[in-house]
């Protein structure tokens, strides 16, 4: 009974998260349970190796204006909204932190 009880505690493997075109979603990869606090590159095109077109801190949400699948690995071309203007650029789905319900209030 104790082997099952301490494999209950065990974490679980995070879930695939798959927006598609049209959603919110914050940005970020996590470690013990925490957002990392890293910069994230956005893309000229889907894809691993790439001109680098600006880069967002974790945790901006953006708007997801498009999908695509390159080598079994999904990618979303994303725009910044907000008083800052937007950026825009190719993101890997190891990027995908949460998918919002609704718009994010200004």
């Amino acid at each position: 009974a104790v082997f099952v009880s301490a494999f209950l505690y065990l974490p679980q493997p995070a879930l695939a998260l798959y927006p598609e075109k049209g959603d919110f979603v914050i940005l970020g990869r996590e470690e013990n349970n925490q957002l990392i606090d890293e910069k994230i590159n956005l893309k000229a095109t889907a894809g691993v190796c790439d001109a680098i077109l600006s880069s967002v801190k974790s945790g901006t949400t953006v708007l997801v204006l498009d999908t695509k699948t390159v080598d079994a690995k999904k990618f979303y071309i994303v725009s910044t909204t907000g008083k800052d203007g937007g950026m825009m650029g190719w993101i890997g789905e190891e990027y995908i932190h949460e998918i919002l319900p609704a718009p994010p209030q200004e």
